[in-house]
């Protein structure tokens, strides 16, 4: 008979073992492989349970392995699971949920709330853990913490949005730059053709009715372009004032003469009520003026004719209030917050004659600001009409003393040289330009000579006697500055006088430091190279 064998005890102990020992190795490289992980990966069992987090879900979910919650129910009450744009979730929308439900899901981003530290963003992946016949077993979600590029893409998207709205801001701007430059432009257009049309003969004393017409609209382009650079200036933190105590009514009756040349007539509407002066403040007038100018103009162009405004200067201890209320289009509650940004306009009814560029209250909260005041609109709605309350502080009178001697600005009578016609040099490059100013020169009873580059300029200087240069500082050869530098050195006597389109105190600083006596602003007005001619 054969014998039978039996297994041996020792040797199924011996496989039991390894086959532990295997297991055992395998358990211990999946935990090191999920400590290495950096996505949170959480296990759940069939009944919602945690069953299992790795390092770094502990550390995304704020958890310890002791507190971490064992179900779904305290683990949304504990760490708040919301959508990414902040809208919670409940039990049944969680991704480790609706993995026990048999979905899969990938990508899905989350808002995570980590108790006591800052919200973050999260990719979401979720996939249910099957056995052999295709039953749920549990469920493992992955989650990846991309709270820094959730908020770069926001951050773009903010972008893009605020360059779309750029671009339409942009194109009604230019639409509306076209509008507001080409009215003038064809009133002056029409204005000197018909000048042109009534020649010598003019019956009807025309000729001086549309010489006003030219004048006033060309006023306006200047302001027009005045507007542009300023708000250009003002983007760029460029905005500068030159102040000094001045008294605020002086600023206030230069401004009044100065806005007829826009309006005209339509001025008579202007109720002003001012206090005995003088009103000292530490201010630049030709800014302040700008100031009040913007604020009556605007009031003026919101108005119909049959309204009223109301110019309003009040004192109150170491305080100026200046208001300036109208009855006209009125402001909409949502945009009083808005009406001091660049290029935003209240809506105004169809008679109204202008709607501007929206850049003219930007610049007075620049300039105001710039003065250490405040500014601010008020406005019960619609055509309820609109008050802008302009505050400076002021300074103690005794800080005010006008100089009325006759001499107190350097004259431009030429040195040594005997009384009679003076020998004035036009330096610019706009010949349109070179040739009014140079009739207008002889008109007024001197002789002029025309150059058109720095070059001609200093040849010309030298050819024959010359009392006074007006120079433009944008020459196509050479700098204004360094023309008059050369000028100073070869003609110590001549006077200079700057052209420039850069009007800011920094740039009168720089002419004066070239050697120029005077700075005229771009567009020049004749009636003040005169004034300095004969000064």
């Amino acid at each position: 008979m054969a014998e039978t064998q039996t297994p041996s005890t020792g040797g199924a102990e011996a496989e039991r073992d390894l086959l532990l020992e295997r297991v055992r190795r395998q358990a211990a490289e999946l935990e090191t492989i999920l400590a290495a992980i950096g996505d949170g990966i959480f296990i759940f069992a069939p009944d919602g349970s945690v069953r299992r987090m790795n390092r770094a879900a502990h550390e995304m979910a704020g958890f310890t392995e002791a507190n971490a919650p064992a179900s779904f129910a305290a683990r949304t009450q504990h760490l708040r699971l919301e959508t990414a744009d902040g809208q919670p979730l409940a039990v049944a929308e969680l991704p480790g949920y609706r993995a026990l439900q048999g979905e899969t899901l990938s990508g899905v981003i989350l808002k995570m709330h980590p108790p006591g530290r800052d919200p973050r963003w999260v990719s979401a992946s979720a996939a249910p853990i099957l056995d052999e016949g295709g039953c749920v077993q549990g469920a493992v979600v992955t989650m990846t913490d991309v709270t820094r590029l959730y908020l770069l893409e926001e951050e773009l998207r903010g972008r893009v949005e605020a360059l779309a709205r750029a671009d339409t801001q942009k194109n009604d701007f230019l639409a509306m730059l076209g509008h507001e430059l080409r009215n003038p432009l064809a009133a002056i257009a029409g204005a000197s053709q018909l000048l042109e049309l009534l020649g010598p003969n003019d019956p009807l004393s025309l000729a001086a009715h549309f010489r006003t017409i030219v004048t006033r609209q060309t006023a306006q382009v200047a302001r027009l372009v005045d507007d542009l650079l300023d708000v250009s200036r003002l983007a760029r933190g460029q905005i500068t004032v030159d102040r000094r105590p001045l008294d605020l009514l002086d600023v206030v009756q230069q401004t009044l003469d100065a806005i007829r040349t826009f309006v005209g007539q339509r001025t008579d509407r202007l109720q002003i009520t001012l206090p005995p002066g003088p009103i000292v403040v530490d201010g630049d007038p030709a800014r302040l003026q700008q100031v009040l100018s913007n604020l009556l103009l605007n009031a003026l162009k919101y108005t119909p004719r049959n309204g009223a405004i109301a110019l309003t200067v009040e004192t109150a201890r170491d305080e100026v209030t200046v208001r300036v209320k109208d009855s006209g289009v009125g402001v909409p509650p949502e945009m009083l917050a808005r009406i001091f940004e660049p290029f935003t306009q209240a809506k105004g009814s169809a008679e109204l004659a202008s709607g501007g560029l929206g850049l003219g209250l930007a610049v007075v909260r620049a300039i105001v600001e710039l003065h250490g005041g405040t500014v601010a609109a008020f406005s019960e709605g619609p055509r309820q009409g609109t008050e802008l309350v302009v505050r400076l502080p002021t300074l103690s009178p005794s800080l005010f003393a006008e100089d009325t001697t006759p001499c107190a600005r350097p004259g431009l009578a030429p040195r040594g040289r005997t009384e009679g016609p003076l020998r004035v040099l036009i330096v610019e490059d706009s010949e349109d330009l070179a040739e009014a100013m140079a009739t207008a020169v002889v008109l007024w009873g001197h002789r002029a000579r025309l150059a058109h580059t720095g070059a001609a300029a200093l040849e010309a200087a030298e050819a024959e006697p010359t009392d006074v240069v007006l120079l433009d500082l944008g020459l196509p050869d050479l700098d204004g500055c360094e023309v008059a530098r050369r000028l100073r050195v070869r003609l110590p006597a001549v006077r200079l006088i700057a052209l420039s389109g850069h009007t800011q105190p920094a740039d009168h600083k720089r002419s004066a430091a070239a050697g120029f006596e005077r700075h005229l602003d771009k567009p020049v007005d004749l009636r003040d190279l005169r004034a300095v001619l004969e000064d």
